[in-house]
């Protein structure tokens, strides 16, 4: 027989199963709007980080470029360090994203 007193108790008990699961609906839901969330914001900051490195590689590319067109018009002597050195040094002025160009040589002896 249904009392008073248990109809009180089932209702609390249906309530609290309700409540869990809309809880439990809201956690979920929740979790999957952070990480969409994150995701998105991971997306868009891969995409700024290279467009930065592209940025920083363009430069130096463009440094290669300057230097082999350089030496194809000798507008500085190979053999002598100082007035490559110098041609090094004015890259650097004038390409302003670069911090710095290193130039390796040798003699090739047969």
């Amino acid at each position: 027989m249904l009392t008073l007193p248990r109809f009180f108790a089932l209702a609390v008990g249906l309530l609290a199963v309700i409540a869990a699961l809309v809880l439990g609906f809201a956690v979920r839901s929740a979790g999957r709007a952070v990480i969409r969330t994150g995701e998105v914001a991971r997306v868009a900051t891969a995409g700024r980080v290279a467009a930065a490195v592209e940025a920083d590689l363009a430069a130096g590319e463009r440094a290669v470029e300057d230097f082999e067109h350089a030496l194809r018009l000798r507008l500085f002597d190979t053999g002598d360090s100082r007035s490559v050195r110098r041609y090094l040094t004015s890259e650097l002025i004038a390409l302003r994203g670069l911090t710095e160009l290193t130039l390796t040589s040798g003699r090739f002896e047969r």
